[in-house]
């Protein structure tokens, strides 16, 4: 079996208004592994609202490549920002059977390097 897909609940679900890589003006911090984006790095903005709170509450987050590609390597529909690693773990700790190895061959190197 190779990495299957991570799908999450619609009760979790982000509403995704836009999103962009962006050369970093100022230090961010990675919504999904807490990491320092520095001045000069790019990132991904991503801005949009949570189900549970409505269109009314606008959230803004910044995210390092390395987990972007993350999420976008291992799930179908979306990523929580906030629990990325936390769900990839739980993927391979719960999944039965559980998934290759051998699919995190295709991981790409800034991707690789968040899953040490």
């Amino acid at each position: 079996m190779g990495c299957s897909c991570i799908y999450r609940s619609p009760a979790e679900e982000f509403v995704q208004l836009q999103y962009a890589i962006r050369t970093a003006g100022k230090e961010h911090t990675c919504a999904a592994c807490g990491a320092k984006i520095s001045k000069g790095e790019k990132f991904r903005i991503n801005q949009g609202w949570w189900w549970e709170y409505g269109p009314t509450k606008i959230i803004t987050h910044a995210t390092c490549l390395g987990c972007d590609q993350l999420g976008e390597f291992f799930f179908c529909d979306g990523w929580s920002y906030c629990s990325l690693l936390q769900d990839i773990a739980d993927h391979f700790n719960d999944t039965e059977p559980p998934p290759d190895l051998c699919c995190l061959d295709g991981l790409p190197p800034e991707a690789a390097e968040g899953m040490e």
